[in-house]
């Protein structure tokens, strides 16, 4: 028998050791076919013409993430980069979103959003859900320093500093805003240092250093104009007009001086005294200021203070009441344009 490559062989031939082939001339290979080994070591060709098999998975399992590295090989990172198919939930330990601006953009049909660190605490919670009703719907900021927190379980936004000590601004659900001074005077800027809002006492509050004045406020003498026109001055001798607003319960609107401007149209003939008080009085022994014979045969505009009236107001409480100004009759139809009550007062604890 001549040489074994010298010939075809027919038969079936097995080698015992290893074979090696020598001197094997360039050719292409076909894409779908290779050689291999079946199962009784037998050397066969198998044709590849589907590629690698993807087939649908509902399993509630976190299957890690395949990526490649560039040098054509495969990896995972099983625990820190899973996908769940069952839950749809992608884990990634850190995720780095690099780019400019809007690099994440968040789309959902219901307008939900949700992000959950684990966490046990629920300052360090954060969660933005739009139409979430759970009481553990949140969102929170914490760092080691500073941190921004909102919980909707206690119906306010919180910013802390002093690592998580202090509050420094809340915001209830109702709406109220709470400073509470740190390390400087609690306030607030509007716009620029130069006005500033500060708590400066308890109930007390300054701009720029000067009270605001409150209808709680004792002994501040207030300034209030009213302009009265031609159809409220034809009706009132029926119908008050209000110059201070009830103070409330325990108080009282004391009356300091009061100026009157009027704008003439035509000429009152008739008799009749203006009147401020209180609860829209026109009786004599319960009114403060009196312009008598009111705007009588005048001929032209007046400028005129109100006359203390000084009777005795006798069992008059002018507490809780607001202050008016009336005419006890009616003056000629049209006969003033407008008439504006220039009226100093305070408000006194009765």
């Amino acid at each position: 028998m001549k040489w074994i490559g010298q010939h075809i062989v027919d038969f079936i031939a097995r080698f015992r050791s290893d074979i090696y082939l020598e001197n094997i001339a360039d050719g292409t290979v076909a894409s779908d076919k290779f050689l291999g080994l079946d199962s009784n070591n037998k050397i066969v060709k198998e044709t590849v013409s589907a590629g690698i098999t993807v087939s649908d998975s509902a399993a509630n399992t976190d299957f890690p993430i395949v990526f490649h590295d560039e040098s054509n090989n495969l990896h995972d990172d099983t625990g820190s980069f899973t996908y769940n198919p069952s839950a749809g939930t992608l884990k990634v330990t850190d995720l780095d979103i690099t780019g400019a601006a809007n690099a994440l953009t968040v789309s959902s049909t219901d307008d939900n959003v949700a992000i959950n660190t684990i966490s046990t605490d629920p300052d360090c919670m954060i969660r933005i859900q739009d139409n979430g009703t759970a009481a553990t719907n949140a969102m929170g900021m914490v760092a080691t320093g500073d941190d921004l927190c909102m919980r909707n379980d206690e119906g306010s936004f919180k910013v802390k500093t002093n690592n998580n000590a202090d509050t420094a601004l809340t915001l209830t659900q109702a709406g109220s805003m709470i400073l509470l001074g740190g390390l400087v005077t609690p306030g607030i800027e509007l716009g620029a240092s130069d006005t500033t809002i500060v708590r400066s006492a308890a109930g007390t509050v300054t701009i720029e250093g000067n009270e605001i004045i409150t209808t709680a406020t004792q002994g501040i003498v207030r300034n209030v104009t009213t302009t009265i026109d031609s159809s409220a001055m034809n009706s009132l001798h029926s119908s008050a007009v209000e110059l201070v607003a009830n103070p409330g319960s325990g108080k009282w609107v004391c009356p300091i001086d009061q100026w009157l401007v009027i704008d003439k149209n035509g000429t009152n003939n008739n008799s009749v005294n203006l009147c401020t008080s209180w609860n829209s009085s026109t009786t004599l022994t319960q009114t403060s200021y009196l312009y008598k014979r009111f705007f009588y045969n005048e001929t032209a505009d007046v400028f005129f203070r109100m006359v203390r009236y000084g009777a005795d107001y006798g069992t008059l409480d002018p507490s809780n009441k607001n202050l008016t100004i009336k005419l006890d009759g009616a003056i000629d139809a049209n006969a003033i344009t407008s008439m504006k009550v220039y009226t100093q007062y305070m408000i006194l604890d009765y």
